[in-house]
């Protein structure tokens, strides 16, 4: 008799059982269901049963209820022809009361169900809604599938059972590998006619079962307990379909990862990123991540960002299917934390989109994470669910890593936040700067480092302090400024009116006290005219749509005096709004990292400068926030 395993049914993605139903014009039948029996909680489930007043009588097929009512007397024994099923409300969830539920006791009530109940659940489906999604919700158990017509008519369904509780996208990444898995066996029955030699070998066990079984009641066949005797323990051994089905609950159950082959003919991998994830982070109360957050972090992606391989490269080069795209085997194989996607991608010679399509699919299957590509500038603190307990699993791996290190005393340098080129000792040799890259590549791999980017947000100050007010009445009072002032003024002026101010100014060049100039001088003359009055600071903010207010409030910095600073800020001033770190404003504009921290010191009366981690990055490393 075979028990399955509970050890590792500890949340809500780990399903309760797998069910495989074949119905046509005649019958429904369940041919094939896992886990059916658990040796250690049987004996369990049949005294609670017992103790239940509202548990069902069932009768065998030659015996009759003694008189008319259903309900369970507690003098009936089970020994005889009847059994016992779960009642009703056995099957409710107790979730709704206390939230820890025993995931034993969940699955063991699965297993209660009856054979015929099943049947009737699963078989009974209409034409039109095969090829569609199947979900039925049952008290405390939701059953998900993709019933599928064949073209004898057949009707198959493979149903995986959940808890009730399970989250929409759990529920969706179900229904996508039952309707993988109906897909390859649709596939296969038009190949070789798979499904109907599998479900007669399994109907042929459950009859020859049903045989034994109802001999050895009779008294004819030989045998200490009939009840011991399981169809499906017999269908395993001698159906290549159930022990795929067999393989692909063990999988969920254990890894989250499905990689199996139907018929040793198709491939169907199936990840379940909500438990491949979860394995992953150090701590067991951070947040779950989700499918919708993979995806956001793939949707931010940019190619100044580099990936982090989680496993060895052996060991992942060793687990690829053998059909792989060699690009997929050379990104691998050249993958370096130091370096970003856009110099990977030009190492594998394979184009960027390709690049960013196998890192994708890196990420969802749990192999590799999203970093910024290590440099001495980037700033780490320590991540808040890191577990910095003294017994923890990782100090011990982190000693056998590195001979001689402590992971706690490493981790304590992170406490505040400090970047790699603070931590670097000149007296360091080569061999130890290495090291320290390395520990921080296996800390980032645990998920224990955060790292921190450099935003910076346009604060105007509508107010401004007495410095500022200085300034200001200083810059109104020269007269040098009173053009500016007088601009300034005017700033709510739409471009008509500018417009008719730059014809005014042409007219004046083409005045009688300048009769020797030809149209070609006077056109160089008013382009030079124009341009003269586009190097205005003002105008140069003012044509990126800043308030009058706001001008003023950059105006009063001392850089305002420099066209050339300026005319940069004004083109970096949409990047200020606390969504663009520096590294973004150097990719995107092609500046050096000095070159914006001049100029963010320049104007750091009117800009605000602060540190977090980055957008995309912490979609891979959620954290409670309090």
């Amino acid at each position: 008799m075979i028990a399955t395993n509970l050890a590792n049914m500890s949340d809500v993605t780990t399903p309760l059982g797998v069910f495989l139903v074949k119905s046509d014009s005649s019958e429904e039948k369940l041919l094939f269901r896992f886990p059916y029996v658990i040796v250690t909680e049987s004996k369990n489930l049949s005294a609670r049963s017992n103790l239940n007043k509202y548990a069902l009588v069932m009768p065998s097929k030659h015996e009759k209820l003694p008189g008319t009512g259903v309900l369970n007397d507690h003098s009936v024994s089970t020994s005889g022809p009847y059994s016992h099923l779960p009642a009703y409300t056995e099957l409710a969830s107790s979730s709704a009361i206390n939230d820890d539920v025993d995931d034993q006791e969940e699955i063991t009530k699965v297993i209660g169900i009856t054979d015929s109940a099943f049947s009737n659940l699963f078989g009974v489906v209409k034409r039109k809604l095969c090829g569609k999604k199947f979900e039925l919700k049952v008290d405390n158990v939701r059953f998900v599938g993709h019933p599928t017509m064949l073209d004898n008519n057949q009707c198959f369904h493979i149903v995986f059972a959940l808890k009730a509780n399970a989250p929409h996208d759990v529920v969706k990444c179900y229904h996508e590998l039952s309707q993988n898995l109906a897909v390859a066996l649709h596939s296969e029955e038009r190949r070789c006619r798979f499904f109907s030699e599998q479900s007669r070998i399994m109907i042929s066990c459950h009859d020859e079962i049903s045989q034994t079984v109802n001999g050895t009641a009779n008294g004819h066949g030989k045998g200490n307990n009939y009840q011991s005797l399981s169809p499906y323990e017999l269908i395993i051994q001698r159906s290549k379909l159930a022990e795929n089905l067999r393989d692909t609950f063990n999988h969920l159950l254990k890894r989250g990862v499905v990689n199996i082959r139907v018929n040793r003919w198709i491939n169907v991998n199936f990840c379940l990123p909500q438990k491949v994830h979860r394995k992953l982070v150090a701590s067991d109360t951070a947040p779950p991540i989700t499918p919708a957050n993979i995806h956001d972090c793939l949707v931010r992606l940019r190619p100044y960002h580099t990936f982090l391989l989680l496993v060895e490269i052996s060991t992942l080069l060793a687990a690829l299917p053998y059909d792989v795209s060699p690009s997929f085997v050379r990104l691998i194989k050249v993958a370096n934390p130091l370096k970003n996607m856009l110099d990977l991608s030009a190492d594998a010679n394979i184009s960027l989109g390709q690049t960013f399509y196998i890192v994708a699919q890196l990420i969802y299957w749990g192999k590799a994470t999203i970093i910024f590509p290590l440099c001495e500038t980037n700033v780490y603190m320590l991540h808040p669910s890191a577990p910095t307990d003294l017994e923890s699993p990782l100090v011990g791996e982190f000693e056998h890593c590195f001979p001689g290190e402590s992971l706690i005393r490493t981790l304590s340098l992170f406490s505040l936040g400090v970047s790699l080129s603070q931590l670097k000792n000149p007296m360091d040799s080569a061999d130890q700067q290495c090291k320290l890259v390395q520990m921080i590549i296996w800390m980032l791999r645990k998920r224990l480092l955060l790292q921190f980017h450099t935003y910076v947000v346009f604060v105007p100050l509508l107010t401004a302090p007495p410095v500022m007010k200085q300034r200001l009445s200083f810059t109104q009072s020269n007269p040098s400024n009173e053009r500016a002032t007088s601009t300034s003024a005017d700033l709510n002026d739409n471009t008509s009116t500018m417009g008719s101010s730059y014809q005014s100014e042409t007219s004046m060049g083409t005045s009688p006290m300048s009769p020797h100039l030809n149209d070609f001088d006077l056109q160089t003359q008013n382009n030079i005219r124009n341009e003269l009055d586009m190097e205005k600071p003002e105008l140069i903010l003012k044509e990126i749509g800043l308030a009058p207010e706001e001008i003023h409030a950059i105006m009063t910095a001392p850089a305002a005096d420099n066209v050339e600073d300026v005319r940069l800020f004004s083109k970096l001033c949409s990047y200020f709004d606390g969504h663009h770190h520096i590294e973004d404003i150097m990719y995107y504009e092609n500046l050096r990292r000095s070159q914006i921290l001049t100029l963010i010191d320049k104007f750091r009366d009117v800009l605000l400068v602060y540190q977090f981690e980055d957008t995309t990055v912490d979609k891979l490393q959620p954290y409670n926030v309090l």
